[in-house]
């Protein structure tokens, strides 16, 4: 069983998290000869951390942190993904001629971060024409400007830009009311008091 993303449930559920993890615990443990796992992700929270490191369950529970994978492997998966987003695109042949090192490169770039893979991975190869606008997509995201050093989160950022840049096309930003329409929609969702779906 994987529970995925405990730590996005809400502030107020706090409680009704760290009982549900407990009750989860206690009643394994009914299921003892029955061979039962569950898979939980979720941040460093300390409600949760509290839950699943209390005495009573330390037999059953095995935290894995994934801070503390070798980033030789955390690269190796990274390369993969990428590696597939390739595999599955229509112009693969084209696009590895133009741009032959860009798995090396967008790996590099990424920093042990799945997040930059991922991203990038849209960015480069969602509602795509041809090799050569994914070939130029990879460049935006992969070339320095000077001699700029980004920490992780600068290249993050840095993604992101690029890829809100690309987001909308020219015509729809010269729209007289569009800077209202986003500030708008951006700030409803900064104001919300609950995460939206």
């Amino acid at each position: 069983i994987i529970i995925d993303a405990v730590d996005e449930c809400t502030e107020s559920a706090q409680d009704e998290v760290a009982q549900l993890l407990y009750l989860l615990m206690k009643n394994i443990r009914l299921l003892k000869p029955f061979p039962l796992r569950i898979l939980l992700t979720t941040r460093p929270e300390i409600h949760i951390e509290t839950a699943l490191s209390s005495y009573e369950f330390r037999d059953i529970t095995r935290p894995f942190k994934l801070q503390d994978i070798p980033r030789d492997a955390v690269n190796a998966d990274i390369s993969q993904y990428l590696e597939d987003g390739f595999i599955h695109f229509k112009f693969k042949e084209q696009l590895v001629v133009k741009r032959p090192n860009a798995v090396a490169e967008l790996t590099q770039r990424a920093e042990g971060l799945f997040i930059y893979a991922s991203t990038a991975r849209t960015f480069i190869f969602r509602n795509v024409e041809g090799p050569d606008e994914a070939a130029r997509r990879i460049e935006r995201l992969v070339s320095e400007t000077g001699n700029t050093v980004y920490t992780v989160t600068g290249r993050l950022d840095r993604l992101y830009l690029t890829v809100l840049n690309q987001a909308f096309p020219e015509f729809l930003l010269e729209r007289p009311n569009f800077p209202a329409w986003i500030q708008e929609v951006l700030g409803s969702i900064a104001l919300l008091q609950d995460q939206v779906t």
